[in-house]
């Protein structure tokens, strides 16, 4: 847990605004690393939607050529 050095009227507001800055970074680039996982997760996914489609395609035409 993060503390603060006191002065008159609370705490340090220079080490405060510093200290809610470093979150604030650290926040940005942890939603960039979710954004980052989100669109991977969608690549995957639409690639197993057209791998299944493709194994379809290809069941279907190997029946029909069993025929």
């Amino acid at each position: 847990m993060k503390t603060f050095s006191t002065e008159r009227r609370g705490y340090n507001t220079a080490e405060v605004d510093q200290y809610v800055q470093e979150l604030q970074t650290q926040l940005d680039k942890k939603e960039a690393k979710i954004k980052e996982y989100q669109q991977k997760e969608e690549a995957i996914n639409q690639s197993v939607v057209e791998a299944k489609v493709l194994a379809n395609k290809i069941v279907e035409e190997a029946k029909a050529e069993a025929q």
